[in-house]
């Protein structure tokens, strides 16, 4: 198997895990949930979008964009110096 072919297969499957999580997010109400249960939904979306993103620079073998660590740094609450950049 090529890395390419690996890479297509990788982007497939976190193309479905993205169409899943649409669903999910679609199927449920945040006005009708309990605040505490909206936060919880809010902050594990954040924390999946970010290591998705990681995880997608880290098989790109890319370095993330200055906002875009940035931002990953925010949702996970941690810093990471460049060095220490990739799979979370």
């Amino acid at each position: 198997m090529t890395e390419r072919s690996t890479l297509e297969r990788i982007n497939k499957m976190l193309d479905m895990i993205e169409t899943h999580a649409i669903a999910l997010i679609e199927a449920a109400d945040p006005r009708a949930m309990e605040p505490k249960d909206a936060s919880i939904a809010a902050s594990k979306h954040a924390l999946v979008m970010a290591k998705l993103l990681d995880l997608k620079h880290s098989i790109e073998g890319t370095e993330p964009s200055d906002g875009e660590d940035a931002l990953i740094n925010a949702i996970l609450g941690i810093s990471r110096p460049h060095d220490e950049r990739g799979i979370l």
